[in-house]
């Protein structure tokens, strides 16, 4: 198992999830985030996979896996049509 390495300012809230990565700082809300590595990464309601940057600034409804962008859009209270 690899451990993730949040710096002290990395602020997690609404259940987010966080595996084997590393951000120095930023806010986190909503969010699966695994195999991260940035030095911020400001993300509200978001899926990111295998994702390197200097700087991550992403919000609803945006999954990312490496370098491809995926967009899902959700309706009837977050069901995918």
């Amino acid at each position: 198992m690899q451990a993730s390495s949040l710096g002290a300012g990395v602020a997690l809230s609404g259940g987010s999830i966080v595996l084997a990565s590393t951000m120095a700082s930023g806010a986190v809300s909503n969010t699966i985030a695994s195999h991260v590595t940035t030095g911020e990464c400001n993300a509200n309601g978001c899926m990111l996979i295998n994702v390197t940057a200097k700087k991550i600034q992403v919000s609803l409804f945006l999954v990312i896996f490496g370098y491809f962008l995926v967009i899902f859009w959700l309706f009837l209270r977050g069901q995918l049509v």
